[in-house]
């Protein structure tokens, strides 16, 4: 696919992975979490792992995360601490293994953005849209808009920021 695009290796990578999970801690089975930790921890682990050899030297590694690192919020244990938190701790050890070659690992956690996830319920639900505007300390809490569009400025500026001299 790279050498469609007549270039063998890349600068840029941006693990987004998603799917939720709800349940309170005493309601999560053990394949709820086996199935979260593939898809969120799991799959960009083996992924950068597997594409580390097409990556500039010099590039960035944008992992995606969640606002729900920050605050404990009823039903969401298994999603953010254990996947999303797994995420950027992965951050930081990617970061400190990768510096020899200057690749930057950084996270972007945001808060709940209007997209599929969790069947649109924010999109489509304007009390939960409204719950997140008042818990959520961003722009969008001002304009009221929670769309995938506002998260990227923050991940421009991780991934396309400034590269590493060489």
């Amino acid at each position: 696919m790279l050498r469609e695009w007549g270039t063998e290796r890349f600068n840029y990578l941006v693990n987004m992975a998603g799917t939720s999970h709800s349940g309170l801690f005493g309601e999560v089975t053990e394949e709820d979490l086996d199935a979260a930790y593939r898809v969120h921890a799991k799959g960009p682990f083996f992924l950068t792992q597997t594409l580390l050899p097409l990556i500039t030297d010099g590039g960035r590694i944008v992992n995606i995360s969640s606002g729900l690192t920050r605050v404990a919020y009823p039903d969401r244990v298994a999603y953010a601490a254990m996947m999303k938190g797994a995420v950027e701790v992965m951050a930081h050890y990617m970061a400190k293994e990768l510096g020899f070659c200057r690749i930057a690992v950084n996270t972007v956690a945001s808060g709940t953005i209007q997209t599929d996830f969790l069947d649109g319920m924010v999109r489509h639900n304007p009390d939960v849209a409204r719950h997140i505007a008042e818990i959520t300390a961003l722009p969008s809490r001002i304009t009221g808009r929670y769309r995938p569009d506002d998260c990227l400025p923050a991940v421009r500026g991780q991934s396309m920021g400034e590269r590493a001299a060489d």
